[in-house]
């Protein structure tokens, strides 16, 4: 018995085959109830026995894409598919291409799914949806058609071909779809907000209204409800009503990057830019890796003059850590270096934009695009805009380009490649901080040379911009200290202007029949500070019997005529001396000039397009000039056309100069007159000699980087 039990001991344990469909059934079972690790593990355990078992690499993908890791998800579904082709397999391989936004090999995936079985619903919608996102309208359509012939009640389907139906412009067929969804479940929040979507672009903006209040009473405090909201009220000119209800949003969720945006710039529209950079930094202090959200707060910043250059300098340079520490493992620099280019070759020239358009950068670039050298240089166009946003402007830049490209919904890094691809030798942004700037993909360095033009101004505070192109009365001697770019000075100005195609002629000076004089502005209000609007009363004081018209598309609420108005009152200037004319067609709001006889520029932040605007009108502008660019445009301007009288050195000097110049009606009459005529002498009419000069700066600085290039 003894010897028995020793022989026994002595044998080893046998190891316990499992089934592996009943494994595989347990498995399933954890990755349904959302356990996805568990299930993971059983998955793997399987392949340990049986490396070939399709089924756990497809769904250890699935997995994958569920965790977001698309690179893994992409290599599981191609493994499992090596083994056995399977419609399954290949959507799920299109899925992890779409998480990665490798849209064209995507699509192929699904139609290769969709071969093998056409009725397969979830490669058709899973096609919809990816060719949507790529921007394919017309065919996504088809495919949404044929994922509700299979599936009439597939809601999420109906929505995105309404949603498909409006990016094709036909919304009313948007609407029928929207209102097939809400027929079954009113409270289905996506098409109750699309539906009001729909509305807006149809014009119909009460309506739109009610759509998102209806929402809001199956989905209280929903944040993007009460932004629309906020949205609809701000286009029907009724911006202190449109403030409570983005703070609305705000209060439900604080980090809402679009609501506070919308905050600020809805407080801006009331001239309260400090409520405005505030919102801004409460923003940034939640969402530290928003770029976008502080390139708003580094715009607004320009208007406040509390601010030294060396603040708004060190505040510009924190963007680039910003970005950096939220691009921490990507690629940043994707340019494909060219060489140098032999005697007589031509430049690559990118041009990088939201605004070619009716728009100041669409009317100061086209004159240089109708007279830069086709044998010297080639112009790439990078728009960050839809079809929707062309109008005569765009399509004129279009013609006048070599290649013109949209970057709009195309992710930082394809638009990076895209540049390397298409070899630019100097990429020049026109953007800056301001809205729908493309600045994460100057960051990835895609040409050899970049630079900043025209868009915003101050510097982009990026190490990889290196130039900034300027003039001297803008950026005098010292301002270097204070930009991240090298500056590069045009000879005659920084710009040149193209009057407007239909304008009105200049009237006589309103003052000789209406017996008094009118001062003007015409800009944007959050560049009228409390510092200005005092200034402007002691000038409206100082001259007997004058008024101030204003003209801004604020003025359609009268809660904001009434505050300022108010102000007025404080400084002593009445209401009755005060006229609030709302926002005009372009060629109404020309016209306006010639009720007015002397305009006033704002400070820190001068006008620069409404300036060229008030002189091509005849109208003469006081302007006072800064330490800065922003307060220095005006300089620029009137020195170019032998008005240095009327550059103001301080706030006195300011008030001076308008009344000296209220009281000689004979050199109002003079001015007037010859207005036009001096413009068009001068350089900033010269589009040809400014085209010239820009084309020197660009060969000069491309000359310097391949003298110093290692």
């Amino acid at each position: 018995m003894s010897r028995k039990l020793k022989k026994n001991r002595s044998k080893p344990f046998k190891k316990q085959p499992f089934n592996i469909s009943e494994l595989f059934h347990d498995g399933l079972a954890h990755h349904q109830a959302g356990n996805f690790e568990d299930a993971s593990t059983v998955y793997n355990t399987i392949l340990q026995a049986k490396p070939n078992h399709t089924d756990s690499l497809n769904l250890l993908g699935l997995i994958a894409q569920q965790n977001g890791d698309f690179h893994k998800a992409e290599r599981l579904a191609q493994k499992a598919l090596a083994i056995k082709t399977d419609p399954a397999f290949l959507t799920n391989l299109g899925s992890a291409y779409k998480g990665q936004k490798k849209y064209s090999q995507a699509i192929t995936a699904y139609k290769k799914a969709l071969q093998i079985k056409p009725d397969f619903i979830e490669a058709l919608f899973n096609l919809a949806n990816t060719l949507f996102e790529n921007h394919d309208y017309v065919e996504a359509e088809g495919y949404f058609k044929k994922t509700l012939q299979l599936k009439p009640n597939m809601h999420e389907a109906r929505n995105r071909l309404g949603r498909t139906y409006n990016q094709l412009a036909d919304h009313e067929e948007a609407i029928n779809c929207f209102n097939h969804v809400l027929k079954s479940e009113p409270g289905n929040l996506q098409a109750r907000n699309n539906v009001g979507y729909s509305l807006q672009e149809l014009g119909r903006l009460d309506e739109a209204i009610d759509q998102y209040k209806k929402a809001l009473e199956y989905h209280p405090e929903r944040p993007e409800l009460q932004n629309n909201i906020g949205n609809v009220l701000v286009r029907q000119g009724k911006f202190h009503e449109a403030i409570n209800w983005y703070q609305q949003a705000v209060t439900s969720q604080p980090d809402y990057e679009e609501a506070n945006v919308n905050l600020a710039w809805t407080y801006g529209q009331h001239g309260l830019y400090k409520e405005s950079i505030r919102c801004l930094q409460n923003l940034c202090a939640r969402k530290t890796d928003s770029h976008y959200a502080y390139s708003d707060l580094l715009f607004n910043c320009n208007y406040d003059p509390s601010l030294n250059n060396n603040d708004l300098f060190e505040a510009a340079k924190e963007w680039w850590v910003r970005f950096t520490k939220s691009a921490e493992g990507k690629n940043l620099k994707t340019n494909l270096q060219t060489g140098p280019k032999k005697a007589g070759e031509v430049l690559n020239i990118g041009f990088m934009s939201p605004d070619f358009r009716q728009h100041p950068v669409g009317l100061f670039i086209l004159p240089l695009l109708q007279n830069i050298s086709e044998s010297g240089f080639k112009i790439f166009c990078y728009a960050e805009m839809g079809s929707s946003n062309h109008d005569a402007i765009t399509l004129e830049i279009m013609q006048l380009s070599d290649s013109w490209y949209s970057t709009r919904g195309v992710d930082d890094e394809k638009v990076a490649e895209k540049i390397s691809s298409d070899k630019i030798d100097i990429l020049i942004d026109l953007a800056g901080h301001s809205a729908n700037n493309r600045l994460p993909v100057m960051a990835r360095k895609p040409a050899p040379l970049q630079a900043s033009w025209l868009g915003y101004v101050n510097t982009t505070g990026l190490p990889v911009i290196d130039y900034r192109l300027t003039d001297q009365i803008a950026n005098p001697g010292g301002s270097e200290l204070y930009y991240s770019e090298s500056l590069v000075y045009l000879p005659h100005g920084f710009f040149c202007y193209l009057p407007p195609a239909e304008c009105p002629d200049v009237a006589p000076l309103p003052a000789l029949a209406s017996g008094q004089i009118t001062f003007g502005s015409f800009n944007n209000i959050i560049k009228i500070t409390e510092e200005v609007l005092e200034v402007w009363a002691k000038i409206v004081i100082a001259v007997p019997n004058s008024k101030l018209l204003w003209v801004s598309k604020a003025f359609t609420d009268r809660h904001i005529q009434a505050h300022f108005l108010n102000i007025f009152n404080s400084h002593g200037v009445p209401a009755s001396r005060i006229e609030m004319v709302s926002n005009l067609p372009m060629k109404e709001y020309l016209a306006t000039h010639n009720r007015v006889d002397i305009a006033l520029d704002p400070f820190p932040h001068n006008g620069h397009t409404i300036t060229c605007h008030s002189l091509w009108m005849g109208v003469p502008v006081i302007t006072l000039k800064g330490d800065r660019y922003a307060t220095r445009m005006g300089a620029s301007l009137m020195t170019r056309i032998d008005l240095e009288n009327y550059i103001a050195e301080s706030k006195d000097d300011y008030i001076e100069k308008a009344r000296a110049l209220a009281a000689n009606i004979e050199e109002l009459k003079k001015l007037r007159s010859t207005m036009r005529n001096r413009m068009l002498s001068s350089p900033i009419c010269d589009a040809k000699q400014f085209t010239r000069e820009f084309e020197l700066a660009l060969l000069k600085i491309w000359k310097h980087h391949n003298e110093t290039k290692p």
